[in-house]
Formats: structure tokens, C-alpha cells, sequence
């Protein structure tokens, strides 16, 4: 019976089918009253009325007849074109504001109506957009047809910046001669030209890039920071970055699965714990600091280590350049999570996650120029000329960038890989400024050249080569068929001279010799550089783990700056014929030791448990041994003197730990300390 009657009464709801509009079945006994509207909606509609009445005149609509229930705030949509809210439908003569018609009720503010939900008032508002489309008489273009896509905002303008499209450069290659064919091996010049009478010490030529301008700087920021942190300065003085500086690079040689280890009581390192207290070099490592927070602009995403990056940057800009340069990205390991969006990832690489630096280096593994990585805001402080910016996209002025530091650019020659390399760049790296390319280029940026397919190219055989010539921009393109084809364009090499490279045949099962142009083995021979010197620094990385992103870019600088002073010193070395060079470990181990021990009043190491007979001393660094400071003598077992090699004498240098002759006839002490 409920659900009958039930039935009955949703039936009597619905009209006859001929009725009009106006007809109704009020009387009908199975009609039920409509229900009565909350008191609480009622006041809500009573606030509305109120408000409406205390609007400006201007703002109120014109009718006032319409329904009472409340609206929905207009929709307006942005044409950035126009610095005003228009609509999607604006008078091609007017630039007035277009507004949706609305009723008494309406709020003009970003409230939502407390009955009618968001969405219906959306398909409403783009139900209305639609009609004023319908209205158009002509055709939407390009430009309105984006701006009608605009995401819609209640009241709020809507700006999107856009991106200009680069133009193209014409190009018409043929199959001839190249004319512009530049001999490199008899052209250009690879004599440095600095003069080279001695050789300085390790610790000599690291201060040439990290000098103590930069270690006063870090020292000042360190305290700036502790201060502004807690109330206190640290205190940190230059002698004491100094020793904080040669413990770490102890540490990256003498490894331990803790830095806490090296003052462990059972894995107790002497040559690091008796330099500095455990608590205090936690405390220098915590407080490190290189710029001033208050001070960093909230638009450089590596203000916290720009100072120290520039300064580096510039003294690396002052070592004799090379002629053959190559341009090449660089990943500074790290996973951490609080370096949000500077963080990269590139596949394929042995540290795939990590800042991406963009590093100009030469043919040895020198780094001279280097920026970071930093997504749109990458060339922010930089200026190009309105070509570069009408011809080059983001990939082709970082090497731009880096090209404009060279010195003496005429005739020197770039190397970089397809994700840099275009026709327009090679291009104008030669008409511009003089530089000779060649690079690795992708198939999609070939325009104007009709070259062979890979296909085709393998049919003929392993070794097999085409070359596509534009004499007019003095540019050549060089496809060559291995394994699978490769595709290079330079500005100065394509000449049909040939070389023999060795291949695995699976036929044979041994290795043949297969057809290869210069112009590749050219590029293979001088395009790893900057892979060189990422190599270089990861043989010894120094620095441990750390929370703070930027303290992993500065350890990576410290290890650039190690590196490339050591490749100046083994340069100098093969310019005076010095045959006995150090190796990076024992230069950088020279480094730290003359850190932690010049000028500074050393107090005797712990002996270990274990006691060696005759223990080999080695000889002290010259920085140590004439610094003047501390070098006492004491009496102690007989012994050769380390100066003249024939006295026998009990006189040692304290600091030295070495024998010398201290008699009236003979001072090796003296003579040992000052020369």
C-alpha cells in the first residue's frame, strides 16, 4: 500500500501532455504542498538584497525584473594582448569590457553562490561563450582561437607568457667541392705562449684559482651566516679554513665510511684528529656559509653559491687557453631531496641524478668556462643581440655563452654533441666570430639538405660516406655508415681524406679495417674533454654527505680547481722536460698537507700503538720549510743530516722532524730553512 500510494503521487506531479504552462492539479487530493525553504537560505538571500541595495549605481544592472535567485559571478577571459579583462567576444572597434548580463542578486566578488554548485555555472558561463561564438561573422585565427583555451579564473586576470618561435636560416646543399676547407695542423698555432722559468710548488699553483681573497670571503660569510642563525659568530679565522679546507681533502684520498671515524678511538687517523677537535670541525661544517641570505636575489636559483662560482669561474678564465675546446654538460652528483627543481635527471649517464653545469674544457681535461643549468631563468643576466635571439633556441646560446670567453677566438675550434648543434650555429660561429665547428647534428635539423637515407648508406657497405656541401654559408654536412649512421656538420673539414679504423667482423670473427673520413676521427679525438675532467673528479671527490644542495656544488668547484692546476703543472712540466711529474693523488696529498701544516705551530703527532724501528720521513714541502715559523731545534738520536747527506748530527727540526748539521763550521739548519 506505501509503495502504491507513493507511486500515485509522483504521477500526479507530472501535467497532462496537452496542458500548458500555466496549468496544474492543485486541487488534486494526491498533490502534496511544496516544501518550505530553510530560515537560514532565506537569510542568506535577505543579506544578498541588502548588499545589492548599497552598490554604486554604476555597478547595479540595469533590469530588475529578473529571477531572484542568486547568480554566479561573470566569467571573464583574458586576451593578453590587452592589459583589460575582456570577454571571449570582443568588438573588433571598441576596447571596452564585455560583461555577462546579471541579475539584481548578483555579488561582485569570488564568493560561491550557496545553492547553485560551480559546475552547472561553468557549462552555463561556456554554454554563453558559445553563443558568442555563433554570433562571429568571421573566422577565429591562430591568436583567439589559443586565447579561447585560456584557463577561466573567477575575477582574476589571466596571463600566460609565450614563447617566440625561432626563424630558420635558408640553406642549399649540393654534392661538390668545399672550398672552405681549413688545414688546423699547419694553420693554427699550438704553442702556449707563457714563459716558464721554474716550476712553483702544488700548493703554489692551487692558490692561483682558490687565493685567499675567496678563503677571507668564505670565512666572513661563514660568521655572517652563524651570527644571523644564533646570536653568535663562529669565529671562523683564515688558518682555521685552511686546516678545514686540507681535512677534507685528506678525506677524499684516506677514506672512511664516517668522517666521524677519522677521531674514532678505534679507527683514529693522527694526520686529521690532532689538527682539529672533532666538535669543532663539525661545527665549521654545519656554519659554512658562502653568501649573505639577506642579499640573494630570489630570482637566481644559485644565489647561494654564486660568489663563490663567479670568482672561481674568473680565475679559471686566466689559464693559457688551448685551441681546441669542447662543450659538453657536466652532472654534479646529487640525490637529495631539497634542492627542488635544480636537481636533473639525464639518463645514461654514471650519476644520472644531479645539477646539470653546461662546461666549456680544452683537449686535456682544463675546465675554463662553466654556468649552471637553471631552466628558462638560465640566461637571465646575459645579453644577445637581437639576431642570436631571432635565430637561437635555449641548447645553441649555451654555447654561445661560452664561446664569447674565449680569448683570441680567430681559428680556434669547437666540438659539441646534437643536443647543441644546428646549420644556424655553425654558421654564424664563423662568420661572426671566427670559430671553426663541428659537432654531431640530428636528422630534424637538416633543412635544405636532400642527404642519402641510412638506408640506403648501409646497403652500400660499412665505411661508406656522402657529403653535402652549402659553400655559401661555408658550411659542410658528412654522413658516415658504421653500425648505424652518424651525421656531422662542420664549418671547416670536409675533405675526401681518408683513414682506416679497426671494426669486429662476424664473418671473420676478427678485427678489419674500415673506411673512415678525418673529419670523424677528428671529432672523436677531440670531443672528450669535459668527460675528462669529470673523470678527473671523480677519482678523488672530496666533501661528504650533506643536507645542504649547495655545499655539493662548492666541494665540485674545490675539486675543479685541484684538477685543473694539476693539469697547468703537468703542462709546465713537459715545457721544461721534467720528467718525474706527480700524480693527482700526490698533488692533491701535497696540497693538503702544506693546508694543514704551513704557518701554523703544529704539535707532535700521537705514535701509534705499533712502532716502527726506522721510520722514513719524508721530506717537508718547501711552502713549509721556509715559512719561517716554529722550526725549532732539539736534540735527539744521531742520525745523516737530510741537507748534506755526508754530517752526522743529533740536531732535528721540531716542525721538520728532520736531521740537519748545526755546527760552527757548517748551518745546514739555516741553509735548509731559507733556500
Amino acid at each position: 500500500m506505501k509503495r502504491s500510494s507513493r507511486i500515485s503521487r509522483i504521477l500526479a506531479m507530472v501535467p497532462p501532455a496537452d496542458s500548458g504552462s500555466e496549468d496544474s492539479d492543485l486541487d488534486l487530493d494526491l498533490s502534496s504542498d511544496a516544501p518550505d525553504i530553510p530560515n537560514e537560505i532565506m537569510d542568506i538571500f535577505e543579506q544578498s538584497d541588502s548588499e545589492d541595495d548599497s552598490l554604486p549605481s554604476q555597478m547595479l544592472p540595469p533590469s530588475q525584473e529578473s529571477s531572484w535567485l542568486p547568480e554566479a559571478p561573470a566569467v571573464c577571459v583574458t586576451i593578453p594582448s590587452s592589459p583589460s579583462l575582456v570577454s571571449v567576444n570582443p568588438s573588433p572597434d571598441t576596447s571596452e569590457t564585455v560583461q555577462s548580463p546579471r541579475t539584481p542578486n548578483t555579488i561582485y566578488s569570488n564568493t560561491s553562490s550557496p545553492l547553485i554548485p560551480i559546475a552547472p555555472r561553468l557549462l552555463r558561463s561556456r554554454r554563453s561563450v558559445n553563443q558568442n561564438q555563433n554570433n562571429r561573422t568571421e573566422p577565429l585565427s591562430s591568436t583567439q582561437r589559443e586565447d579561447l583555451i585560456q584557463p577561466r579564473t573567477f575575477g582574476v586576470e589571466v596571463q600566460r607568457a609565450r614563447k617566440r618561435k625561432k626563424e630558420r636560416m635558408d640553406f642549399n646543399f649540393r654534392s661538390t667541392k668545399f672550398m672552405w676547407h681549413v688545414d688546423r695542423e699547419t694553420s693554427v698555432d699550438s704553442l702556449f705562449q707563457e714563459q716558464v722559468t721554474d716550476i712553483d710548488t702544488p700548493y703554489q699553483y692551487f692558490k692561483r684559482l682558490f687565493d685567499d681573497e675567496l678563503m677571507e670571503f668564505i670565512c666572513y660569510q661563514s660568521n655572517l651566516y652563524s651570527t644571523q642563525s644564533t646570536g653568535r659568530s663562529v669565529d671562523m679565522t683564515k688558518e682555521e679554513y685552511e686546516n678545514f679546507l686540507g681535512i677534507d681533502m685528506l678525506m677524499s684520498i684516506v677514506g672512511m665510511p664516517s668522517y666521524k671515524d677519522y677521531w674514532s678511538h678505534q679507527l683514529r687517523y693522527d694526520k686529521i684528529a690532532s689538527v682539529m677537535p672533532l666538535k669543532r670541525y663539525q661545527l665549521l661544517r654545519k656554519y659554512m656559509h658562502f653568501s649573505d641570505n639577506s642579499n640573494v636575489s630570489p630570482n637566481d636559483r644559485y644565489g647561494k653559491v654564486r660568489p663563490v662560482m663567479e670568482h672561481i669561474r674568473k680565475n679559471c678564465l686566466r689559464i693559457e687557453p688551448e685551441k681546441s675546446f669542447s662543450v659538453d654538460e657536466m652532472i654534479i652528483p646529487y640525490k637529495g631531496t631539497r634542492a627542488g627543481s635544480r636537481r636533473q635527471y639525464i639518463k645514461n649517464k654514471p650519476h644520472p641524478w644531479g645539477f646539470k653545469f653546461l662546461v666549456r674544457a680544452g683537449v686535456s681535461g682544463i675546465v675554463y668556462d662553466f654556468f649552471p643549468y637553471a631552466g628558462e631563468t638560465t640566461f637571465d643576466d646575459v645579453s644577445f643581440t637581437d639576431t642570436e635571439n631571432k635565430y637561437f633556441g635555449l641548447t645553441e646560446k649555451c654555447v654561445l655563452r661560452l664561446a664569447k670567453t674565449i680569448k683570441n677566438p680567430a681559428l680556434t675550434t669547437l666540438f659539441f654533441d646534437n643536443w647543441f648543434s644546428s646549420l644556424e650555429l655553425i654558421s654564424y660561429l664563423r662568420s661572426e666570430f671566427g670559430i671553426l665547428s663541428l659537432g654531431v647534428i640530428r636528422k630534424d635539423r637538416l633543412r635544405g639538405c636532400n642527404m642519402i637515407s641510412d638506408k640506403d648508406l648501409l646497403k652500400k657497405g660499412r665505411g661508406s660516406y656522402k657529403v653535402m656541401v652549402d659553400n655559401n654559408k661555408k658550411i659542410a654536412v658528412t654522413k658516415w655508415a658504421d653500425n648505424k649512421c652518424v651525421t656531422l656538420a662542420s664549418s671547416y673539414a670536409a675533405d675526401n681524406r681518408e683513414t682506416f679504423v679497426k671494426r669486429c667482423c662476424k664473418a671473420s670473427k676478427s678485427k678489419v679495417d674500415v673506411t673512415c673520413p678525418t673529419v670523424i676521427s677528428e671529432y672523436n679525438q677531440h670531443m672528450g674533454g669535459v668527460d675528462l675532467a669529470g673523470m678527473f673528479v671523480s677519482l678523488y671527490r672530496t666533501g661528504s654527505k650533506s643536507r645542504k644542495w649547495y655545499k655539493r656544488i662548492y666541494y665540485h668547484l674545490v675539486d675543479i680547481c685541484v684538477n685543473n692546476s694539476w693539469l697547468v703543472y703537468r703542462r709546465h712540466c713537459k715545457m721544461l722536460n721534467e720528467k718525474k711529474g706527480l700524480s693527482l693523488k700526490d698533488y692533491k696529498l701535497s696540497v693538503s698537507y702544506t693546508l694543514l701544516q704551513k704557518g701554523k705551530i703544529v704539535s707532535r703527532m700521537a705514535t701509534n700503538s705499533v712502532k716502527i724501528k726506522q721510520p722514513v720521513v719524508p721530506r717537508p714541502e718547501k711552502d713549509i720549510r721556509i715559512d719561517g715559523l716554529h722550526h725549532i731545534p732539539t736534540v735527539g738520536k744521531k742520525g745523516r743530516c737530510r741537507n748534506c747527506t755526508t754530517g752526522q748530527t743529533v740536531i732535528s727540526c721540531l716542525k721538520c722532524e728532520t736531521r740537519l748539521c748545526l755546527t760552527e763550521k757548517r748551518n745546514c739548519f739555516r741553509e735548509f730553512h731559507t733556500k
